[in-house]
């Protein structure tokens, strides 16, 4: 991260970062969330010619280390499983996302995500 970004990110009264490593910006913040790295996930993400392709978790990320959605998930106080179904739900009810059927059927169901 480029110095002056540090400066400016430094002004608000609390800085938190989630990385996978630690770097210039992780020294700086005062919380650090360990995530995943992509080797440590599994789902699916649209790529840049609007084609879902699936990735599957190769190994688990290391010791308090998550994904990005459960952390977030934790964050917001939330002691259920963690939920992509409803998180989507949640999404929609602020921004407008394409139907799940309109997605590449060689993408898994959003359903079977969950975990």
């Amino acid at each position: 991260c480029p110095p002056e970004n540090i400066k400016t990110l430094r002004r608000a009264p609390i800085l938190i970062v989630q990385d996978v490593l630690s770097g210039t910006l992780a020294e700086q913040a005062d919380l650090v969330l360990a995530g995943a790295a992509w080797s440590e996930k599994q789902g699916c993400f649209i790529n840049d010619q609007d084609m879902c392709q699936n990735f599957n978790k190769a190994v688990d990320p290391p010791g308090e280390a998550d994904d990005d959605a459960r952390i977030l998930w934790r964050l917001d106080g939330r002691e259920e499983t963690f939920d992509l179904a409803q998180v989507r739900r949640e999404m929609s009810d602020v921004i407008e996302l394409p139907p799940v059927e309109n997605v590449n059927r060689n993408c898994q169901s959003i359903n079977s995500l969950n975990t």
